[in-house]
């Protein structure tokens, strides 16, 4: 099985705790934030922020890098748990 993992780094602006912010996340890394989203039914400045807030000592990019992967290691437990 092959798959194009997209490693190219993209900046982008989001407002956080009413502040701007910009931060550079892996192509891979914005669309799995963007699937998130879609799912949770929140805005991804919504979804960064409760990220963001519930990290402390770790950077802004690192903590969406680690959610994002944990979120759907869960999804895929709970999915491999029901099957």
């Amino acid at each position: 099985m092959s798959t194009k993992i997209a490693t190219q780094q993209i900046r982008r602006n989001l407002e956080i705790a009413k502040r701007r912010t910009s931060f550079a996340l892996e192509a891979g890394v914005w669309d799995a934030l963007v699937d998130i989203c879609r799912i949770e039914g929140v805005s991804v400045d919504e979804l960064c922020e409760q990220i963001v807030a519930e990290s402390k000592g770790v950077s802004m990019a690192s903590a969406i890098r680690t959610y994002a992967l944990e979120y759907f290691m869960e999804r895929d437990a709970q999915a491999q748990r029901v099957a």
